[in-house]
């Protein structure tokens, strides 16, 4: 059986055309592609098994992340996007977008109380060749605990990273629980502050799945095809 070809990894780095906001149908503005998947997953987390396999649920989210779990020493479901419910217990979920900014300056992502990881990849490692030691953010739920009632958070982890108006940026999240507690937040500031991407945040702008020319940020690979 033939393998599938994905298309080609974009170019980055030049301005491009502004998405067409007010049309979502052909260019998918103001979202996040979301999948989930049922896994044995520990905090030692690796690509493979999420480039090539086929997920629990696949979506679109205009936020990310907002989900505890904290009763000790049992497992029950916790809620994610548009409704679905997962068991809280063993569980991935890989974001894929493009940020595509109106201002050029500093932005900014933040993980908090990650339980039990959460990386981030930005750019280019983003869309193709994304592995666990090349992640540009990573957060890990280690000792002492984090984020939970009775004992002390963990400092937040952030990548900052300056972006120009008007350019492309593919951005890859994956959180992951391996038992027990669950814990997910991310937030991402623009250069005054505003928050335009976390957990329960409306449709932005600077958020699109892939460019409406189809070629200046392509669709990413279809899901179980990942680019490896």
């Amino acid at each position: 059986m033939a393998q599938a070809q994905s298309p080609k990894p974009p170019q980055y780095g030049q301005p491009q055309k502004p998405p067409k906001y007010n049309n979502p149908e052909p260019c998918e503005s103001d979202y996040v592609t979301s999948t989930s998947y049922k896994t044995k997953i520990t905090k030692t987390v690796t690509r493979t098994p999420y480039k090539l396999t086929t997920p629990r649920q696949q979506g679109v989210t205009s936020g990310i992340g907002g989900f505890t779990y904290t009763p000790i020493g049992t497992s029950g479901t916790i809620t994610i996007y548009n409704g679905i419910v997962i068991p809280s217990d063993y569980w991935v979920l890989n974001h894929q977008a493009y940020i595509y900014p109106g201002v050029t300056g500093e932005y900014t992502f933040t993980s908090y109380n990650a339980d039990d990881i959460v990386l981030l990849w930005f750019d280019p490692l983003a869309y193709a060749g994304w592995t666990r030691a090349n992640a540009n953010l990573v957060q890990v739920y280690d000792t002492p605990p984090q984020g939970f009632t009775g004992y002390p958070g963990e400092t937040p982890v952030s990548f900052t990273v300056r972006l120009t108006a008007g350019t492309y940026y593919p951005i890859r999240v994956m959180a992951a629980n391996g038992g027990g507690q669950a814990e997910f937040h991310l937030l991402v500031t623009a250069p005054d502050g505003t928050q335009f991407l976390g957990p329960q945040t409306a449709g932005s702008p600077y958020l699109v799945q892939y460019s409406c020319d189809g070629t200046s940020a392509p669709r990413f690979p279809a899901i179980g095809q990942q680019l490896t």
